[in-house]
């Protein structure tokens, strides 16, 4: 019974995304959100966001804090994108240090720029058509584990955009909880580990950025998820995800996702993103994985490539070598 219990969460599960999806899809953000609502990290967007529950590398700060605490080694990710060749621009860099004693802490730089914006007086007149804007995300976040299978995990960072001549920035926080539920029960190896739920707040602390007269906040986004692996056979695994995420003044949006992997060398992914189609693919050669992730957007094809290098020992290894 033990065993069919996070199957049975699955389907269910599976039932309502297929029920609620024509609904969930339709829903815009109206430009109320900053850029940098849409989280980075190949894997996640390959997987159509829903990655709160499954967060476990350099980009959980931003998809569930809480995550971090499950990185294991050292970590770095890098992408660069040029994004529907319209001047648009995104950078993303994270580093992940975990720590044996004092819990997982990380450090992510996000950039995003704007070329050739038109500038227009109140008759309409064109003035300048080579302004920039450009916005920039700092964040810091920490994670601990709090007992075997809950982790908890939050983030301060710095959000600042410049346009015009004009400047501003804020400060917001985040926060986020993980689990592993059938380990809370007193389960113990894979099979324990083969369900986890997740739930994270962005911006529970909403920065706010003044370019002129008033400040315009980025709102709060709280997310659920839920995931579940698999193996089949003793090379290839499974995983299915849903998010649902609901941000302040919008409708609820949806994420699903799907990744079948091979020997911890290659995957595949398949993901759907508030409607939008998502897919990917991951290799990794020793400690140097190579990601890419494809975005069918309303304003054209989003194709990131991107690099992550995992360096050190593993901390269990080094916890036992300190001990």
């Amino acid at each position: 019974m033990m065993r069919r219990y996070p199957i049975t969460i699955l389907l269910l599960v599976a039932l309502t995304a297929v029920t609620v999806a024509p609904v969930m899809a339709a829903s815009e953000d109206g430009g109320l959100r900053s850029v940098f609502a849409l989280g980075a990290g190949n894997r996640a967007i390959g997987l159509g966001g829903a990655y709160a529950a499954i967060a476990d590398d350099a980009s959980a700060a931003l998809w569930n804090p809480a995550g971090l605490a499950l990185i294991d080694r050292r970590s770095a990710e890098f992408t660069s994108t040029n994004l529907f060749g319209m001047g648009f621009s995104e950078k993303y860099l994270s580093l992940a240090y975990p720590h044996w004693r004092f819990g997982n802490t990380s450090f992510t730089l996000r950039t995003f720029g704007v070329d050739g914006v038109e500038f227009r007086d109140d008759r309409n007149v064109l003035l300048a058509d080579d302004l920039k804007d450009q916005e920039l995300e700092i964040l810091l976040a920490h994670a601990r584990t709090v007992r075997p299978g809950l982790y908890v995990g939050g983030g301060l960072k710095l959000q600042r955009q410049s346009l015009a001549g004009y400047a501003g920035g804020g400060f917001g926080v985040d926060a986020g909880v993980f689990a592993h539920p059938m380990m809370l029960r007193g389960g113990s190896g894979t099979g324990a580990q083969a369900w986890t739920v997740g739930f994270a707040i962005r911006n529970l602390i909403e920065p706010s950025i003044r370019l002129d007269a008033e400040g315009v906040p980025d709102p709060r986004a709280m997310r659920l998820g839920t995931a579940y692996r698999r193996p089949f056979g003793e090379q290839v695994r499974g995983l299915v995800a849903m998010d649902i995420e609901k941000t302040a003044g919008m409708d609820t949006r949806l994420h699903l996702g799907a990744e079948v992997d091979y020997r911890d060398q290659a995957d595949l992914r398949l993901g759907v993103m508030a409607g939008s189609l998502t897919a990917g693919f991951g290799l990794r050669w020793r400690d140097l994985v190579v990601d890419f992730a494809f975005e069918d957007h309303p304003l054209g094809s989003i194709k990131r490539i991107g690099v992550s290098i995992l360096h050190g020992a593993p901390v269990a290894d080094v916890r036992r070598a300190a001990l």
